[in-house]
């Protein structure tokens, strides 16, 4: 077909409205209709009636079942023999509007179908799925056909929180470089690949207004990720790829982004497997490539470009002439001036950028919508099979019917083969945060008590009394008032170092005591006390040493034995016995 004509003619382009695939009446034509596709976003639809009689008090559109909400639009045009989608969706809202020195109108909004996916907020986890499965569930659960494009990231876990299915998906399809588009009752979920070019637009022929432009500011010709390696211990970077898209014009955008010496966007994510970081580096540099030129055209109505499709620009110069996508798709109608179609081209990154800043809490753009604030976590699982030292926590405010996520652990001292090895028991309650807000990759930050497990202490104001008590009853109790530190077992073995009793204490279950204070040491057995060494055992007394014994007393040398002294020495008994 000649790029100096459209497909239809003016003169023979009609509009057909279809209700639950019933014909729309034309004893209840439209006065005005307009469509709007645009990429990333929902599908719309609005339609305005002329409805309503003052002598009456009758509306007789308003009050018939065929905008009722819920029900199935199709709006179609073309000409009689040959029609096109243009609308898939169902009815959301219809409203009255009457003014001063106008007839009321009867105003209908419509939605695509997955306008269900973006009403309520929802918490899941997924796991061992890839981005395109789960993309694909979401979809199906709200019964909207969708054609998603395969990635190849098979994640451990996935979390969603506290955000719409709609939300969701857009997030994960823009983590992997792919654009979201609405086309007749179908989502489709895409790479942005050059292809075939659907029609030529003409300057001077086919178009009746144009806009464009080539900014460089908006230049981005590189891009890169970091991401934080903890097997590694280190960073690693991901520098996007060459996008292999056509570029139309003749200035590339590398040039343009020297013009203004335009570094490359840094994107970073506390951790991302090799793959990801990559994907996500790309994405970026692509979505920037469609950018180059921006703008949008009107045209006479055309119903076979949709929103990912590529068309031709011709006849506007060398800078803006050649192949685009197309990123959004306007189809506007009115007994005034017929049906003409807007064309978007460019404004993929400033959408992405939208979706992802609306997330932004941080330092990083969002890969999923952001999990804010701490969530409470129950421990299921201690044994990471992973090897990386993480905790399986179950989070019942998030995620009710799993076993939960796997959590890195923050203690008070870790480092190679040194620190606080303390993990929570099975069951035990805990507290959880979120790297760069992304459920996927949480944190336990700490234990937590209540009355339901209860601390080994009773709390008080003056907080003298700090303990560790583990779950077999080992306790480490510190007296901030006493100034001492206890450590016991559940049997009864302990060590008491006090300075109110300004001594050393070890005792153990069968009475036997060890004290050390002011007054000296004493060593108490509850029945023997033995003293053996492997070659010399001497006492010294600084002044004088008694040994008694209630019974026998014996002392015998083997080799040899020898009782002196300087002084006197005095051997007493009722009875002496000499050899």
């Amino acid at each position: 077909m000649s790029s100096r004509r459209l497909p239809v003619p003016p003169e023979h382009r009609e509009f057909e409205i279809l209700i639950d695939g019933e014909a729309l009446p034309r004893s209840h034509a439209a006065m005005a209709v307009v469509t709007s596709s645009r990429v990333n976003k929902i599908a719309t639809a609005e339609l305005w009636f002329a409805d309503g009689d003052a002598a009456s008090s009758e509306f007789t559109l308003s009050s018939s079942e065929y905008f009722l909400p819920g029900k199935t639009i199709q709006i179609r045009a073309g000409t009689a023999n040959q029609q096109h989608d243009i609308f898939h969706g169902i009815v959301v809202s219809q409203a009255l509007k009457i003014r001063e020195q106008a007839p009321p109108q009867l105003h209908v909004v419509c939605k695509h179908d997955a306008v269900r996916m973006s009403l309520q907020e929802h918490d899941a986890a997924y796991f061992d799925q890839t981005d395109s499965d789960i993309m694909a569930t979401l979809a199906q659960s709200h019964q909207v056909q969708a054609d998603v494009a395969s990635t190849e990231v098979t994640h451990e876990q996935m979390a969603q929180w506290r955000s719409c299915d709609w939300d969701f998906l857009l997030h994960r399809a823009l983590a992997n470089g792919l654009l979201v588009f609405t086309k007749g009752a179908q989502l489709l979920v895409q790479k942005p690949e050059t292809a075939a070019s659907v029609m030529t637009l003409q300057f001077g022929a086919t178009v009746l207004a144009f806009d464009a432009e080539i900014d460089a500011r908006d230049a981005l010709d590189a891009s890169q990720t970091l991401a934080w390696d903890a097997a590694q211990q280190q960073t690693q970077q991901r520098d996007g790829a060459d996008t292999g898209l056509s570029e139309a014009g003749n200035l590339n955008i590398s040039d343009l982004a020297e013009a203004l010496a335009r570094e490359p966007l840094q994107l970073s994510h506390t951790r991302l497997s090799e793959t990801e970081a990559q994907q996500w580096a790309d994405a970026a540099r692509k979505f920037s490539h469609l950018d180059k030129i921006q703008g949008r055209l009107k045209c006479h109505g055309v119903a076979t470009v949709h929103a990912g499709d590529w068309i031709t620009l011709s006849g506007f110069g060398e800078r803006f002439s050649g192949e685009v996508l197309v990123t959004g798709v306007n189809q506007e109608y009115d007994a005034t001036n017929g049906w003409r179609t807007q064309l978007q081209f460019g404004g993929v990154l400033a959408s992405v950028q939208q979706i992802w800043l609306q997330q932004r809490q941080s330092s990083s753009l969002p890969l999923v919508p952001n999990t804010l604030g701490l969530q409470v976590g129950v421990v299921t699982d201690n044994e990471d099979p992973s090897g990386e030292h993480r905790v399986r926590v179950h989070l019942p405010l998030m995620v009710q019917d799993s076993d939960g996520l796997w959590a890195r652990v923050a203690t008070l001292d870790a480092g190679d083969d040194r620190g606080f090895f303390f993990r929570p028991e099975i069951g035990d309650e805990v507290v959880v945060g979120f790297f760069e807000q992304d459920a996927r990759y949480p944190v336990l930050l700490g234990m937590l008590h209540s009355s339901a497990k209860a601390a080994p202490l009773s709390a008080s104001n003056d907080n003298h009394e700090k303990q560790y008590k583990s779950r077999s009853g080992l306790t480490w109790t510190v007296n901030e008032e006493k100034k001492s530190m206890h450590l016991a077992t559940p049997a009864g073995q302990e060590v008491l170092l006090s300075d109110d009793d300004k001594g050393i204490t070890l005792k153990d279950q069968h009475g036997n005591r060890i004290v050390l204070n002011q007054d000296g040491i004493v060593i108490e057995s509850a029945t023997a006390l033995q003293l053996k060494t492997g070659t010399t055992l001497a006492v010294d007394a600084g002044s004088s040493l008694g040994l008694k014994a209630a019974a026998d007393l014996k002392l015998e040398g083997t080799a040899g034995a020898e009782l002196s002294s300087t002084a006197i020495t005095t051997v007493k008994g009722s009875m002496l016995q000499l050899n």
